[in-house]
C-alpha cells in the first residue's frame, strides 16, 4: 500500500482525519519505497518484478491493518488497482474479484 504522507506544506489533517492518520502509521509499509508497491516499473525484468512483489507481500503478510488496506482497494474500480495493496498483487485482485462475482452470481457451488 503506498501511503499519502501530508508534508508541512499541507494543511494539517482534520480532527476526523487523525485517527485514519494514526492507523495507518502501524501500517508495516510505512516508510518503505513507494517504488516497493508499483507495478511494473518500465525495463524491469519479469525476475526484478517478481522479487520485488514478493518483498512486498511478505511486509504485508505481517500488517496489523493488512484486510482493511486490501478492502480499500477492492473497492476501487479494477482499472483503477495497481501495484500490490493489501498483500496481493493487482492481477491476483482481479482473481479474487472474478471468484466473488462468480459466486454470488452463482456459478460456483
Amino acid at each position: 500500500m503506498h501511503l499519502h504522507v501530508i508534508s508541512p506544506a499541507q494543511n494539517a489533517p482534520s480532527e476526523a482525519d487523525r485517527p485514519v492518520l494514526r492507523l495507518v502509521d502501524t501500517a508495516a509499509c510505512a516508510g518503505t519505497s513507494p517504488e516497493l508497491w508499483a507495478g511494473p516499473i518500465d525495463g524491469e525484468t519479469l525476475m526484478d518484478w517478481r522479487a520485488r512483489t514478493a518483498t512486498a507481500t511478505t511486509i504485508c503478510a505481517s500488517c496489523p491493518i493488512r484486510t482493511r488496506c486490501l478492502a480499500t482497494e477492492l473497492a476501487r474500480p479494477v482499472d483503477q488497482q495497481h501495484g500490490v495493496r493489501g498483500g496481493m498483487t493487482a492481477a491476483a485482485r482481479r482473481r479474487l474479484v472474478r471468484l466473488g462475482t462468480a459466486v454470488r452470481g452463482g456459478w460456483v457451488a
